[in-house]
């Protein structure tokens, strides 16, 4: 496939928010909410609440996915050996006889539980059982703080727990639903893990030098899952690596932020509908490899389908061998347990299917193909469709933040919440130009009446997802 094709695709997908630009300030945006929201509920729920997944990496539009957010407590820490802090509870880790990944969690000083739940005293040999943990998340209820709060679904998935709240506290928005994935977790300062990534042996030039000494000083987390195949899951956690990732991901030039989207469109267009088994995870992963096995001056516009083709050739090789390595942890394997033999027939063989394309697999995501007419017919076209898609989520994600920022600790627990929350937001007159350059752009006139804000919102959702 000629390099022009490339090319032409890589510029469609800034039309769709895509562009290294729109990617960071999407990032930037959504961890300025999360230190809002941390700092104004910290000292109610004694946690901070920290971004994760895609969305936190701005690889997404803001109404493209779930929230994903890791709950972590103030009071606890996890480290590998430790000494007794004031006002800290300190828990260690022990790994014996654990899968790589895995730990189990023991209290640095048994019965020293001032002020933490009597379920961590526990009566699995001094460990803390994860299993305990996790299904005191589950069943914990969330309060009602406002008109029109219900809580329609809630599940236990891994270690998140999976919930759809239904809002219908706004006039003229009915039954609007947000989908959180939320994870309890214990921060974990390690050298170990870390300093084996650092230092191990790489060929070309990526992670640079300044970004491995960043990550390799970043803390991990301990969230409460153990191993599917494991005779101790239920005591068993998960070490995982969040804030490393979302930095490896935030040095990706603008080539290699678009492979990790369109992998994921791939994944979601047309994997998932024949065999649902790829996670966002692994997606991710699979770009770390193909990144690091790669110098970086391949990653240009003019070669992001071959990069894509890289990439599921990385995936196919990985099913022969049975084995997908952890980027952060390689001795854990990301298809045990997940990917059942079936399942990764089914995916070997469609994968082979999509190698055989070529580089055209890409017009199969219904969104890239309409955006790669837009471009290929007017480049001034497609740069105006940019601008006016790029300046809408701009200023509604700045919208968003700003009305975060008015909300007080004490307002959330009122029954009131959002009609307090809007009403403050529109008191300030500094606000007000958002909103109008927003119906501007999107051609609403509050003047047309009946469902407005519903109009409002189902033009955005269409557009921003």
């Amino acid at each position: 496939m000629a390099p022009c094709f490339s090319k032409l695709f890589s510029e469609a997908m800034d039309c769709l928010g895509y562009s290294e630009q729109m990617i960071g300030f999407r990032a930037y945006i959504l961890k300025e909410i999360f230190d809002v929201a941390s700092e104004r509920f910290t000292r109610i729920l004694q946690t901070e609440m920290i971004p994760a997944g895609s969305k936190s990496e701005g690889v997404v539009p803001f109404m493209g996915s779930d929230f994903d957010t890791m709950i972590v407590s103030q009071f606890l820490i996890c480290v590998d050996h430790g000494r007794l802090e004031n006002k800290m509870f300190i828990i260690v880790t022990d790994t014996n006889e654990c899968p790589p990944g895995y730990t189990k969690l023991r209290p640095l000083v048994p019965g020293h539980c001032t002020g933490i739940p009597s379920m961590l005293n526990s009566g699995y040999l001094d460990y803390i059982p994860s299993a305990t943990i996790s299904e005191m998340f589950k069943n914990m209820d969330i309060p009602s703080v406002h008109d029109g709060y219900k809580q329609r679904y809630k599940t236990l998935s891994g270690p998140a727990l999976s919930s759809i709240l239904q809002f219908n506290a706004l006039f003229g928005v009915k039954q609007t639903d947000a989908s959180y994935d939320n994870v309890i977790a214990i921060r974990y300062y390690t050298s170990t893990i870390l300093r084996e990534w650092a230092e191990r042996s790489r060929q070309f030039d990526w992670p640079p030098p300044d970004v491995i000494e960043d990550v390799s000083t970043t803390e991990g987390y301990i969230v409460p899952v153990g191993h599917k195949f494991s005779e101790e899951q239920s005591l068993e956690w998960r070490i995982c690596f969040t804030t490393g990732e979302r930095k490896l991901v935030s040095s990706f030039n603008s080539t290699q932020l678009k492979l990790y989207v369109v992998l994921k469109m791939v994944v979601k267009d047309i994997l998932k509908p024949v065999v649902d088994c790829v996670s966002s995870y692994m997606v991710k992963n699979i770009v770390f490899w193909v990144m690091e096995h790669n110098p970086t001056f391949v990653f240009t516009p003019s070669n992001l389908t071959k990069c894509v083709i890289h990439a599921l050739w990385f995936l196919l090789h990985c099913l022969h061998n049975n084995n997908l390595p952890n980027y952060m942890i390689p001795n854990r394997n990301l298809l045990l347990g997940r990917i059942q033999g079936k399942q990764k027939a089914e995916l070997r063989d469609l994968t082979r299917e999509l190698l055989n394309e070529g580089e055209t697999i890409v017009l199969k995501c219904e969104k890239l193909k309409n955006a790669m007419y837009v471009a290929e017919s007017s480049r001034t076209l497609a740069s105006m469709v940019q601008s006016w898609r790029d300046e809408i989520e701009q200023l509604y994600l700045l919208f968003s933040l700003k009305l975060i920022q008015n909300c007080t600790s004490n307002m959330v627990w009122r029954r009131s919440f959002l009609a307090d929350a809007v009403f403050e937001y529109f008191r300030d007159e500094s606000y007000l130009p958002i909103i109008c350059r927003l119906l501007y752009l999107l051609s609403f006139n509050m003047s047309t009446g009946g469902n407005f804000f519903q109009n409002v919102m189902d033009v955005l959702h269409n557009l921003l997802s």
